[in-house]
């Protein structure tokens, strides 16, 4: 396993946006008809949510959006710059200027196409029950109008790369600049990683994600995003046998199915094989903000990923990145000398030999 990694191993595609992210009473969800972890659309109703958080309750601003959360947690871990390259659309103001500079600081080499018809897109980030629940509200802006004639100006980045991560969030919007990295990845054997990103997208965009899905070879996803990924596929089974059935579906070969379950083991199918991991109990005094666990989630496992360790290796560690995340405030990292990983000569369990990538070439 090589300790140094080139310049641009990975790249991710998504939706950047500016978190807004402030804790918040109960009565406010209310009002804006909100439960205490939806992850949803702005829509009418929410008008005025972001003017009242920013006067009322004080919030945080960081740099968010899924992917671009994903790869600056695969950077903290790395302590290398400019191993990942992010990719999406933000606009000409102020909150895209400071999610530019919050990106590079952290080490993610940018390739932003820039809109000047619209506003860098934001999601508010609502938290109660004492960090231990949160409601997204997202308005994509100028991340909805990401230009197929970017990916042609930045296709160096898409040859160098040997990884591709993309959320279902921007597939939806992008397909058909997504299926031109995948048609790239099979072809030259690399390796395509998707997100289901939220349940309302698998019913709603359901023939945009299977269309994607004979390129993938690892899906993402948590338990809620699963069993919408089934209803909008009519199938009746429990979550063990649906992420079989994902790992297999439309995929040429097996394909590697995380699913994330909150407080519960993660679950990794690879075909008729099936591997359940339990999660660390944490004080549920140290949770100060769910918010970004999933997306840390993944960035731990991608960092070791890309590294070239064992499924063991990158399940565990991305349960360690998403326990840091979740004791601070919106997706920021603490000090990396905090946190400890775990490398296949720290492994002291034996590896799962029926889940690795024998069937994909990373070379």
């Amino acid at each position: 396993m090589s300790s140094t990694l080139s310049e641009g191993t990975i790249v991710g595609f998504g939706d950047p946006l500016l978190d807004i992210t402030a804790n918040v009473d109960v009565s406010l969800l209310e009002k804006f008809k909100l439960g205490q972890n939806d992850s949803v659309p702005a829509g009418p109703e929410h008008a005025g949510l972001s003017e009242q958080l920013c006067r009322k309750y004080a919030p945080r601003y960081t740099a968010g959006g899924s992917t671009q959360n994903t790869l600056r947690v695969l950077q903290w871990i790395l302590r290398q710059p400019r191993i990942s390259t992010m990719i999406g659309a933000i606009g000409f103001d102020q909150f895209g200027r400071y999610l530019e500079q919050n990106a590079r600081e952290c080490g993610v080499d940018i390739r932003y196409h820039y809109d000047n018809q619209h506003q860098t897109g934001t999601c508010c980030v609502l938290v109660t029950k004492r960090g231990m629940n949160r409601s997204l509200v997202t308005t994509k802006g100028a991340a909805a109008h990401y230009s197929e004639q970017h990916l042609h100006r930045v296709w160096d980045s898409v040859e160098r790369a040997k990884f591709f991560y993309v959320t279902s969030y921007f597939l939806c919007g992008n397909l058909e600049t997504v299926l031109k990295v995948a048609h790239h990845s099979r072809r030259k054997g690399k390796v395509m990683c998707l997100n289901l990103s939220a349940p309302f997208l698998m019913d709603l965009h359901r023939e945009k994600i299977t269309a994607i899905l004979p390129y993938v070879d690892i899906i993402f996803g948590n338990e809620s995003e699963l069993d919408a990924f089934l209803k909008s596929h009519s199938k009746q089974m429990s979550r063990r046998e649906g992420s079989k059935f994902l790992s297999t579906f439309l995929a040429p070969v097996p394909r590697v199915v995380v699913i994330t379950c909150g407080n519960e083991p993660v679950i990794v199918a690879n075909g008729g094989n099936l591997t359940e991991y339990p999660i660390s109990k944490i004080d549920p005094d140290s949770v100060v903000d769910t918010n970004g666990a999933g997306d840390a989630f993944v960035g731990g496992f991608l960092a070791f990923l890309i590294k070239g360790c064992s499924i063991d290796v990158c399940v565990k560690n991305g349960c360690l990145a998403a326990l840091a995340i979740i004791q601070e405030l919106g997706c920021t990292t603490p000090e990396r000398s905090k946190v400890r990983f775990y490398s296949d000569r720290t492994m002291v369990e034996p590896r799962i030999p029926c889940i690795t990538f024998r069937q994909i070439s990373i070379s």
